[in-house]
């Protein structure tokens, strides 16, 4: 099952395949480093950091269209602001790692 929405790839890139390819491009190329980030601030304990994450990640996944992933990042911001705790957001984040790889996978066979 695709993770990217290709109505909302519609809605956003209509027929601009040059803009989208460049998205596409720059959200390859920054997503290690932003799972990097959600494995080091779960392993510090640092809630404020991972809200802080999951907010600015939701923008990146909006370009690609992937509602599924931007929905588990909500889920994610919403409860770290909340304070739950660190072993209830990490099966989340976990998940939302595991399918950002997954969603890497699809763009790199958009860009082929």
């Amino acid at each position: 099952m695709s993770l990217i929405d290709p109505k909302r790839l519609v809605e956003i890139y209509d027929d601009n395949d040059a803009f989208k390819q460049k998205m596409f491009g720059m959200f390859i190329d920054k997503a290690p480093e932003t799972i990097q980030q959600f494995e080091e601030s779960l392993k510090n304990r640092n809630q404020d950091r991972i809200a802080g994450l999951a907010h600015k990640y939701r923008s990146s996944l909006d370009f690609v269209a992937c509602p599924q992933l931007d929905e588990i990042a909500k889920n994610i911001e919403l409860e770290a602001k909340e304070n739950v705790p660190i072993e209830d957001l990490s099966p989340m984040i976990e998940t939302l790692i595991k399918k950002t790889y997954a969603l890497l996978d699809e763009l790199n066979s958009h860009l082929k």
